[in-house]
């Protein structure tokens, strides 16, 4: 169970990184 909490939470950060860096390369 830790395991897979361990990649859900990866894959949220790598998700919200992208929506950063869309969001951010808008604002410029």
């Amino acid at each position: 169970m830790f395991c897979v909490f361990l990649i859900y939470f990866f894959y949220l950060h790598m998700y919200l990184n992208m929506w950063y860096s869309v969001l951010f390369s808008l604002c410029e």
